[in-house]
């Protein structure tokens, strides 16, 4: 009796045994097989709004597909995004043709489910299609690498200090007085400004334009002075050949010799150094330069004394303004901020001495 009992409950614990094995075998394939379903329902049962294609942004830059339904993720003046619902291969090939023909029909590279492009602006262009009939279309704005090198020339004495280095109003590092850095930024293509401000103040600044269309690279010397920020654009082409040079400093050596009657001086002298002004009223130029630093800054005006003349110094592009009154031994420097600094009336003589032994 006891054997038969024995031998129902081994029966019935193997029983179980393979009963719920095969039931744990079960469910887990059941679970797999759901989540498989559920990852292919998120891609193609998601149903999207009703497609709204932008008048603005970089969406303007492109042919609107045929589609009903989509969605844009982005749309700017830097990058447009959409997505489309229940496209075909028909969609999808129609309007990358429509696209070449909008001007995308550069660097192209293309397979049966993708293209990339750009146009002659540089604007990147991709689109491309996967097998749930979701076409997704990505402009984005040109950008490029610049590297900006910026040298500090060294003072003596006086305006020893640092510059701080801004992009568009964008502080990207300090260069110290006297050395030499280099800043690598990834900049959009177009107009940018670059300021150079004292550290200590930020009131004594320089500010040069620039237009960025490719990978670039730049470089500026910069002159200290208790007023501004003095910069030199050596990105420019200089003369190469030794027979450029020659003809460029015989130029410079006859414009230092020309002397006119009509040239006017004025000065302003301070404790540690003096900053003199000459303009020639003949051909309407003006030079600023100091006894604290090697630099001259060389424009043209327009207007009269009397009234007040105007300063155009087209290196670091900005104005100024002049005034002295006939018979006056008193004259008015009138900065970018429109304020008034005195100055006196000095011999031309004077200030071209100072002038020449800055050369």
């Amino acid at each position: 009796m006891k054997k038969i009992f024995a031998i129902i409950i081994v029966a019935a614990v193997s029983s179980s045994a393979l009963f719920g094995c095969s039931s744990s075998k079960q469910e887990s394939s059941y679970a797999q097989s759901k989540i498989a379903e559920s990852k292919v329902e998120a891609t193609t049962k998601e149903v999207l709004k009703n497609l709204q294609w932008p008048g603005s942004g970089l969406a303007k830059m492109l042919p609107k597909p045929v589609a009903q339904y989509g969605e844009v993720k982005s749309n700017d003046n830097e990058s447009f995004i959409v997505v489309i619902q229940h496209a075909s291969e028909e969609d999808f090939n129609s309007y990358i043709e429509s696209c070449k023909k909008n001007g995308f029909s550069e660097d192209i590279t293309e397979s049966d489910n993708s293209f990339t492009a750009k146009n002659s602006d540089d604007y990147s262009l991709t689109v491309s299609i996967n097998n749930y009939g979701y076409m997704s279309i990505k402009l984005l704005m040109a950008k490029y690498k610049v590297d900006i090198e910026v040298d500090c020339e060294e003072n003596l004495i006086f305006s020893k200090y640092d510059i701080d280095v801004f992009i568009d109003d964008s502080r990207k590092g300090t260069v110290e007085h006297g050395a030499s850095k280099t800043f690598s930024e990834t900049l959009k293509r177009g107009d940018h400004t670059i300021t150079f401000k004292n550290s200590e103040d930020n009131t004594v600044t320089g500010e040069v334009q620039t237009e960025i269309k490719n990978d670039t690279a730049l470089k500026y010397k910069l002159q200290c002075t208790s007023g501004k920020v003095i910069i030199t654009d050596l990105s420019k082409k200089e003369p190469t050949t030794e027979e450029e040079t020659t003809k460029k400093a015989e130029s410079s050596s006859e414009t230092s010799e020309e002397k006119s009657s009509n040239e006017e001086a004025y000065v302003r002298r301070l404790k540690q150094y003096s900053l003199y002004y000459i303009f020639n009223t003949e051909d309407k130029t003006v030079k600023c330069f100091g006894t604290n630093d090697t630099s001259v800054q060389e424009g043209t005006y327009t207007g009269d004394f009397e009234n007040g003349v105007d300063i155009y110094w087209p290196k670091e592009d900005y104005h100024e303004g002049f005034r002295h009154k006939d018979g006056s031994k008193k004259a008015y420097w009138i900065d970018a901020d429109n304020v008034e600094w005195d100055y006196e009336v000095c011999e031309v003589s004077e200030a071209q001495r100072v002038l020449d032994s800055l050369k």
